[in-house]
């Protein structure tokens, strides 16, 4: 019986797969950016929906999206419920539980993530006892994976810096499924008895040989080997950055190929030596039997991270395809893998790899597929890399948030390097070094002095080159190129990829838009408990502080300072001002020195790291783009570090804000014995809100309209005391703190307006945000912030 036109009809098995694992995808990666989650009764209609609709040709896509929306958020839920409550945070509780993964020694204290088993005991308002939780431990004895231990803890909600162009610690977390944080406390600390898990014990065993050689480069040569950063230092990660390369320490498809490749020549060699198998089954299907088995014992030694899992499947299919003759399924297969990736991890797309490695194999198959056969294997390698270079460029932007304009070159010599020679070396060394120990280890040598060279040659690459810094706002933008670049691999003419190309380039252009002529602008970063406050005018940018550096390593001028900077296209300071020498407000200049050109540097203190650094005082006066600056304090004489804070005052005819350090009572009462200004648009707190500081005679007459106070999240100092806020908001200023809000950003053409960046985009997972609430000084803890 003949259907009639326009009727919907059962869908093939065929016409089904790609269409409806693509439909699927779009709605898992959807969920990623929604602020709240539907509820289950919700998310039970959708899936209903989804599958009604999925049964029938014309709603394979939508009902793949309905599907992938509710099986994402519903998992999302689930790994919500056990993130600590707020009336657990800050609390100390006693767990039984045993180390998870490798732990990591940091200076002075040992990471380590602890898989809780009992909870001794847990309050009920808390809900469900964390998963994992990420904990610190100082002074701590040797720690070995999957050992047992019953800890005191002092545990606290996952909760990271909120800044423009910062790292979102609180997605990458939720992301790794990691529920809290803490550290160790004082009293119970009993090691259990355990067993290891036989995977972390042998990869914690080869972490130990290879550092017991004493290589130079031993932590690529780890990293490369095992994907275990334990030994990587700082400096070796912003190498890999820098030149684009960071790509080859993530164990994933690269590795897992030259591994398979092996296995794959094993497994022909052995069937050609047996003539009946050989007739029996083929060469191809025992190598693509011992590639399986090798990447499947590789993958376990690695660890099995995510990478590595959506690396293993996709090979594994690969292997299939090839053996069976399908490989004109490649395509259906990467619908499959990516589907099987999302549905086994819906919170992959919050993992900037999971859109780099999808997306590079993307790209290779859209664009060599129908190239295949038709030139040579060196210029395709070449090919290879341009096209990435282009395509993923404004990809890296949107992810990563950086670029290395060199990265093509840099890949040319890395990329064979690593697969032809390092990879299989590191491979055939770690087996030499468990027979033959003293082989092993000069082989390791080699090894190691082929990293240097191919360190020393990035090194220079990255001197020569370049690198571009996305911006948060830059989501049209980043639309714009990344488009282009996904068109650009069709087969178009001359002149439609004359037209994309300058789309792509949309992406990587650094400049931000600028205050215009006697305007400003004042962000006051979110840097924990310390300061550090970026002005902007037309052509000039002032740092007054750098944040704090902690005793753990924790520097706040390379993960908030510098990344705010670069996200507003700066490129150099102007000038830096040191308000006092305090390390709250010190500390992350070194790094900031190192990264960005410093015209001027002024301070009311010496400073180790400021060798050119001048001294502030009174008087001093400056004037850029019709932006008036002047230093109010310190006179001369100051009694204590605190009272020779530099107190600078910046301002134009109409606007004015005051930065006073961490000025104190009695250096407030020496400012206002020559105050003769005029009310005050913001008033950035002294000494972050202290009780000591912010005097009623200093808010009265300054008479702000905005307090804006930078704050530890519960901190032990106990800052913003609630006598000044009381006493800020009584004289009619909105106060707004660090802690709570993130990142403030204020500009005088707008003055009424302050940017919290922690709610400029509130995803999901950052559910029970705290604030200051409207009728008390301390923070409220709500769903609904």
């Amino acid at each position: 019986m003949p259907v009639r036109s326009g009727a919907s009809m059962p869908v093939s098995r065929a016409g089904f797969i790609a269409p409806w694992c693509i439909g699927a995808s779009l709605g898992v990666v959807c969920v990623a950016a929604l602020p709240r989650l539907p509820t289950v009764p919700m998310l039970a209609a959708l899936a209903v929906v989804g599958m009604l609709m999925s049964a029938r040709r014309a709603g394979v896509v939508l009902g793949g999206v309905l599907i992938g929306i509710a099986w994402a958020a519903w998992s999302a839920l689930a790994n919500l419920e056990p993130r600590i409550d707020s009336c657990v945070d800050g609390n100390v509780v006693e767990m039984l539980g045993v180390v998870q993964g490798l732990p990591k020694q940091l200076v002075p204290a040992t990471q380590f993530d602890f898989a809780p088993l009992q909870v001794l005991p847990w309050p009920a308002c808390a809900g469900e006892p964390p998963r994992v939780v990420r904990l610190t431990w100082h002074a701590a004895p040797p720690l070995v994976p999957g050992q047992g231990w019953q800890l005191r803890l002092r545990l606290r909600a996952v909760r990271g810096f909120a800044n423009p162009g910062g790292f979102d610690y609180e997605g990458w977390a939720f992301a790794g499924h990691l529920d809290s944080a803490g550290s160790v406390s004082y009293g119970v600390r009993r090691a259990l008895n355990g067993r290891a898990w036989r995977w972390d014990a042998l990869r914690w065993r080869l972490r130990q040989q290879i550092d017991a050689l004493h290589l130079v480069n031993a932590g690529i040569v780890l990293g490369l080997l095992t994907g275990d950063s334990g030994l990587m230092r700082s400096a070796d990660w912003d190498l890999f950055r820098a030149t684009g390369t960071v790509h080859l320490m993530v164990i994933s498809g690269l590795h897992l190929g030259i591994v398979a490749s092996v296995g794959y020549g094993v497994g022909l060699g052995v069937a050609r030596l047996n003539r009946r198998l050989l007739r029996r089954r083929g060469a191809a299907w025992l190598g693509a039997w011992c590639a399986a088995l090798l990447i499947t014992g590789y993958a376990g030694l690695v660890g099995w991270g995510v990478p590595v899992q959506r690396a293993w499947f996709g090979t594994l299919l690969a292997l299939w395809a090839a053996t069976s003759g399908r490989r004109r399924a490649f395509p259906v297969l990467f619908s499959l893998v990516l589907i099987v990736v999302l549905l086994h991890d819906p919170v992959a797309p919050l993992r900037a790899g999971f859109w780099l490695s999808f997306g590079a194999v993307a790209v290779l198959l859209g664009y060599f597929m129908p190239r295949v056969g038709r030139t040579s294997t060196l210029r395709l390698f070449v090919s290879a890399q341009l096209v990435l270079f282009v395509t993923l460029g404004p990809l890296m932007l949107a992810t990563v948030g950086q670029f290395a304009w060199l990265s093509p070159l840099a890949n040319l010599v890395a990329v064979p390097l690593v697969s032809l020679l390092v990879v299989p070396a590191n491979l055939f060394a770690v087996l030499m070094l468990q027979v033959l120990p003293d082989v092993g280890a000069m082989l390791f040598g080699w090894i190691d002095a082929a990293v240097g060279l191919l360190a020393s040659i990035l090194k220079v690459m990255r001197d020569v080159g370049g690198v571009s810094w996305a911006a948060d706002d830059d989501i049209a933008q980043a639309l714009i190129s990344i488009t282009a670049a996904a068109l650009l691999l069709l087969p178009l003419t001359w002149r439609a990829r004359a037209v994309l190309l300058p789309c792509v380039v949309l992406c990587l252009a650094t400049g931000r838009p600028s205050p215009a002529f006697g305007s400003f602008a004042t962000a006051v970063l979110d840097v924990g408990q310390g300061l550090a406050v970026v002005v902007t005018t037309q052509n000039h940018r002032l740092l007054y502080d750098a944040g704090p550096r902690f005793p753990s390593g924790l520097d706040l001028g390379s993960i908030a300072v510098l990344p705010a900077l670069r996200n507003a296209g700066a490129t150099r300071l102007d000038m830096v001002m040191l308000s006092h020498a305090d390390i709250d407000h010190v500390g992350g200049y070194p790094a900031v020195a190192g990264q960005m050109m410093v015209r001027t540097l002024l301070g009311g203190e010496a400073v180790a790291s400021g060798a050119n650094l001048q001294r502030c005082v009174q008087g001093q006066r400056w004037q850029w783009d019709g932006v008036a600056f002047e230093v109010l304090h310190p006179v001369g004489g100051e009694a204590t570090d605190n009272d020779r804070s530099c107190v600078l005052l910046v301002g134009n005819e109409s606007h004015r804000v005051l930065l006073p350090g961490d000025l104190s009572g009695i250096g407030e009462q020496t400012l206002l014995s020559h105050w003769r200004g005029a009310p005050l648009d913001v008033l950035v707190a002294a000494h972050h809100g202290s009780k000591t500081s912010n005097s009623a005679a200093l808010i009265e007459a300054t008479h702000p309209r905005l307090f804006l106070v930078s704050a530890g999240y519960r901190n032990r100092f106990g800052h913003p005391d609630d006598s000044v806020i009381r006493r800020a908001r009584t004289n009619g200023a909105r106060v707004y703190v660090t802690a709570y809000s993130g990142a403030l950003l204020w500009r005088s053409d707008d003055p009424e307006e302050v940017v919290q960046w922690r709610t400029v985009a509130r995803p999901y997972w950052r559910v029970g945000n705290c604030r200051l609430s409207a009728a008390a000084t301390r923070e409220s803890c709500r769903a609904d912030d």
